[in-house]
């Protein structure tokens, strides 16, 4: 009597769930006939009349929606293995023309001998949450491209400044060389002072220049150390601190190649060339 009431109490109950349940769920036999499909998988397919006995690759007829290839249904493969099966990305429908990504997972549904009597199929409309990822991926795109343009700027930026610096000093130079040489000539004081401003000019636009070229060179690969010995006042020799610290870290010939060596490699821009590469 129990579960004759039970029965009854339950069938209304999962009648109930699996008519206003927002997911689309059908359930299918061997040959992919639709048993039983609720209101929300005949709103995802775009279902105006009863499914029942159609084929379920009849009423959803899945495709790459981006490439319009075909897709296989799953059923058959779920129907072989007995394991559950879902969709690949980008596979859905066209409903009425539109794009329909969907969301799916087909389940075997087991018989009382342990077999496989059909399969059961859990469908999600997820065309908007696909939007905002191709938006997304989309975005991400258009970011690095304009990270790659920014980037391709700045190098053609810093050789048009190398080559304009180099253009500008050999004319300057030039200048200098001959500023020296008319020095050397019979000058009146006026012409001597009016060659001095000339010069003095010609001097701190040339080092405007090499100061331009200097801060270029690092983004082109072009600085070179400039290797100087540390000169350390002889009063300071005595410290006892330089003292202490020289014996406990002794610094050897190979370790300063070693830091020249990694000083060079990240001012030639060989070392941001490999983690562009990395990217």
């Amino acid at each position: 009597m129990r579960n004759e009431e039970r029965r009854e109490i339950d069938d209304p109950v999962a009648q109930g769930l699996l008519q206003n349940i927002g997911d689309g769920i059908l359930l299918t036999d061997r040959e992919e006939e639709i048993q039983f499909m609720n209101p929300a998988a005949e709103k995802i397919l775009g279902v105006t009349g009863k499914a029942e006995s159609a084929r379920f690759s009849a009423v959803c007829p899945l495709v790459n929606v981006e490439t319009g290839e075909a897709y296989p249904s799953p059923i058959p493969r779920v129907i072989r293995t007995g394991r559950a099966a879902g969709l690949a990305r980008n596979i859905g429908i066209f409903r009425g023309g539109e794009k329909v990504y969907l969301s799916a997972t087909c389940s075997p549904v087991g018989d009382m001998d342990g077999g496989v009597s059909g399969c059961s199929i859990i469908l999600r409309d997820i065309s908007k949450l696909r939007q905002l990822e191709m938006r997304a991926e989309k975005d991400r795109a258009d970011a690095e491209d304009a990270r790659q343009r920014a980037v391709e700027a700045s190098r053609v930026k810093d050789r048009f400044l190398v080559n304009m610096g180099h253009e500008l000093r050999t004319p300057l130079n030039g200048i200098n060389g001959m500023l020296t040489l008319l020095f050397q000539t019979e000058l009146t004081e006026c012409q001597r002072e009016y060659l001095q401003e000339v010069q003095t000019s010609a001097g701190e636009l040339l080092h405007r220049i090499n100061a331009i070229l200097k801060f270029s060179k690092p983004e082109n690969g072009g600085m070179e150390l400039d290797r100087h010995g540390i000169f350390i006042n002889p009063k300071l020799r005595g410290d006892p601190i330089l003292e202490t610290w020289n014996a406990q870290i002794p610094v050897q010939e190979d370790d300063v190649q070693d830091l020249m060596a990694y000083c060079e490699k990240k001012l030639s821009g060989s070392d941001r060339t490999e983690r562009e590469e990395r990217k």
